[in-house]
C-alpha cells in the first residue's frame, strides 16, 4: 500500500480521538489517555509522511503524557525533563522554520495540560491547532489539514461550551 495513503489512515485514526481531547468536560486523565492514543497514530502518520519533526514531536507527546499522568512523580520536574528534551530533539529535527511549527504546538502542549485548568487548556488549543494546521499544509497531509480545521472548530465549540 502506498505510504501516502497509510499516513493519511493514521491521520484520520489520530484525529478521531484527538477531538474527543477537547470535548472532555473536567477529567484530566481522560484527556491524557484519549491524547496518548492520538499520538501514538499521529506519530505513525507523520513517519510515512517523512514528517519527522512532526513524528518525534508525537513520540515526546506519549512519554509527557505517561509521566503527567502518573500521580508519583512530581508533575514540574516531569514538565522541565520534557521541555529539555523537546529543545534537544528539536535542534535534531530542525530543517526549517516549518520544523519549528510541531516543536512549538507541542510546548504549548506540554505547558497546557502541565497546569491544572481546564478552561486554559481549551484556551491553549487555539495557537496549538494552528501550529499543527500550518506543519499539515507545510507536509501536505490532506486529511491532516481538513481535521486539522474541524480539531480547531472542536476547540472553539469546547471554549463556547464552557461558558
Amino acid at each position: 500500500m502506498n505510504t501516502y495513503i497509510l499516513s493519511q489512515i493514521f491521520v484520520i485514526m489520530s484525529y478521531l480521538f484527538l477531538i474527543n481531547t477537547y470535548q472532555v468536560k473536567s477529567n484530566k486523565k481522560m484527556i491524557l489517555i484519549l491524547n496518548i492514543v492520538a499520538c501514538i497514530f499521529s506519530a505513525t502518520g507523520f513517519f510515512f509522511l517523512k514528517a519527522y519533526a512532526g513524528c518525534i514531536m508525537s513520540l515526546i507527546a506519549v512519554v509527557r503524557n505517561i509521566l503527567f499522568a502518573n500521580k508519583k512523580i512530581n508533575k514540574f520536574d516531569s514538565l522541565i525533563i520534557i521541555l529539555a528534551i523537546i529543545v534537544l530533539l528539536s535542534l535534531y529535527t530542525y530543517q526549517n522554520v516549518f520544523s519549528l511549527l510541531p516543536v512549538i504546538a507541542t510546548i504549548l502542549y506540554s505547558l497546557s495540560v502541565w497546569q491544572d485548568n481546564n478552561k486554559l487548556y481549551k484556551i491553549f488549543g487555539i495557537p496549538i491547532e494552528m501550529c499543527w494546521l500550518s506543519y499539515h499544509i507545510y507536509v501536505k497531509s490532506l486529511f491532516g489539514i481538513i481535521l486539522e480545521s474541524i480539531l480547531f472548530g472542536s476547540v472553539v465549540i469546547g471554549i463556547v461550551r464552557k461558558k
